[in-house]
């Protein structure tokens, strides 16, 4: 895997308000652009996630979405450190051991197929409208593409994670307008509790759906966008 930061990416500042709100300052106009999963969260079908906190109950709900995210941004750390070509974090309490478990299947099983790496935690964004961060961007079985990571409890299919497809789209446009770069395809790496993994790969006519998707959720976001945008 070879690491070649094809371009020079802008530093672009990321705010989280206490509400979970996310925004990022545009490096050229310094207005503020919501991020992508704060918009895919405002405009998605909440149905599923509402009827599970009503039979688990608030408290559970809070402490597993808490240990998903924690989970989730461990595993991130030691599959950056492999691409970055770094040493792994310590895995010694029961968490870190999973997440380090949980890593070794997507460098495995899916990094084995990222020939070239274009950049790792990269700010995307089209100026002005909205930004957000792709976990990986480069190679992956000889065609460019947008990559995530993905922590989850079971495998998932392609039509159970039309937000994660939408998120990726979103990111193509972005890269694709600012750098010039004609990506058409993206890709997300699971890998689930028990060890288990798949590589969910988003085709052309996939990403295509997915960008007509964002944006008409993008245009609902800004039929009422949060005040704080507009500061």
């Amino acid at each position: 895997m070879l690491l070649n930061i094809k371009f020079e990416y802008p530093e672009v500042e990321q705010v989280t308000l206490p509400e979970g709100f996310r925004y990022y300052v545009c490096p050229e106009t310094a207005r503020r652009m919501a991020s992508v999963t704060t918009i895919l969260d405002a405009t998605g079908d909440k149905t599923g996630l509402l009827e599970w906190k009503a039979r688990v109950g608030p408290v559970r709900a809070k402490q597993e979405s808490e240990y998903a995210t924690s989970i989730g941004s461990l595993m991130h750390e030691h599959v950056e450190a492999v691409i970055e070509g770094r040493d792994r974090p310590s895995a010694k309490t029961p968490p870190r051991i999973l997440a380090s478990k949980m890593a070794d299947q997507i460098i495995q099983h899916g990094l084995c197929h990222v020939s070239e790496v274009w950049g790792v935690e990269t700010r995307l964004y089209v100026p002005g409208l909205y930004a957000g961060t792709s976990d990986l961007i480069g190679v992956y079985k000889g065609q460019p593409a947008i990559m995530d990571h993905k922590s989850s409890k079971k495998i998932k299919k392609k039509a159970d994670i039309v937000d994660y497809r939408d998120q990726m789209s979103a990111y193509v446009i972005a890269m694709n307008e600012k750098y010039g770069t004609e990506i058409k395809t993206a890709v997300i790496f699971m890998a689930t509790r028990d060890e288990k993994f798949t590589a969910i790969e988003f085709d052309v006519d996939d990403v295509h759906a997915g960008k007509a998707s964002f944006l008409d959720r993008f245009e609902t976001f800004m039929k009422d966008p949060p005040s704080i945008l507009g500061e």
